[in-house]
């Protein structure tokens, strides 16, 4: 596929990363440090999320009209690449043989760390365009949208961060004005009712945490789909506790920010790792 896009946007995320810190902190001298994290993170994230949208925009006009095949695993192709610190690294690419309609075989190449789990003689999906049947892509998950997950991860932490850290800024101080006039707080009697549902949820949060860690130890899946399995999990505690905070008398909305990026992280981590796992 051709990923002039994804190069181009590396290199805006880049500059996103120089520039957001930048005017964070010439912010800060207007608006103060709450406001002047939330221009940075805002910079960046938004940046990130725009390639994001745009990358998966381009991904799906590109596979529009290609047609899906049943490829073969041949073998996996070693690559090794050295860093800038002279530190090498391998990464073995899987090397798949297929037939387009014209009945000839063709090989494509997909991204190293894909198709894993394969043995050589595996069915592979491979979807190649009709107009030019030599140019083939590995039909999974990683090869055709890992370049959107991985912008829409980069852009939404920041953007989240961003938020948080604006909503931060514009909250009551303690001991503001209406703490300096000496009045006097008034104490909300909990709801019975209210108050059990709250216990409840808690105790169903802190179980769901322990099965999550209990059965990421015991899985007998791969890595990747295991931690991504924990990662659901993790997540789903953390929307327990989140609803648990809502139904507080007095919200705690910095609480709730804090427990909602926790939802949001663990669940898009976990759920990027279940489909690289599992070769979807």
């Amino acid at each position: 596929m051709d990923d002039t896009l994804i190069n181009q946007g590396f290199l805006w995320f880049f500059g996103a990363v120089f520039v957001g810190p930048l005017l964070g902190w010439l912010f800060h001298f207007v608006g103060g440090f709450e406001k002047g994290v939330a221009v940075g993170c805002l910079v960046i994230g938004l940046t990130g999320s725009c390639i994001a949208v745009m990358v998966g925009f381009d991904r799906a006009e590109q596979l529009r009209g290609t047609v899906a095949v049943e490829g073969r695993l041949v073998n996996f192709e070693r690559q090794t690449t050295r860093d800038a610190g002279g530190e090498v690294s391998v990464s073995y690419e899987p090397r798949v043989i297929y037939v387009a309609a014209d009945g000839k075989e063709r090989f494509v190449t997909g991204l190293g760390g894909s198709q894993q789990s394969k043995d050589e003689g595996d069915a592979v999906p491979v979807r190649y365009w009709p107009d030019d049947p030599e140019r083939a892509v590995v039909a999974d998950f990683q090869n055709q949208w890992g370049a959107v997950l991985a912008f829409g991860l980069f852009g939404g932490f920041p953007v989240l961060f961003g938020l948080f850290f604006l909503l931060a800024s514009f909250s009551p101080r303690p001991g503001g004005a209406a703490a300096r006039g000496g009045e006097a707080k008034v104490r909300i009697r909990p709801d019975p009712l209210r108050r059990l549902w709250q216990v409840n949820l808690n105790r169903t949060a802190h179980a769901t945490l322990w099965l999550s860690f209990i059965a990421m130890g015991f899985s007998t899946y791969g890595v990747a789909v295991t931690v991504g399995g924990g990662f659901c999990g993790v997540a789903l505690g953390c929307l327990i506790f989140l609803i648990s905070a809502a139904l507080e008398p007095v919200r705690d909305w910095q609480a709730i920010g804090v427990l909602f990026i926790l939802v949001v992280g663990f669940a898009v981590f976990g759920v990027g790792g279940l489909l690289l796992g599992l070769e979807v």
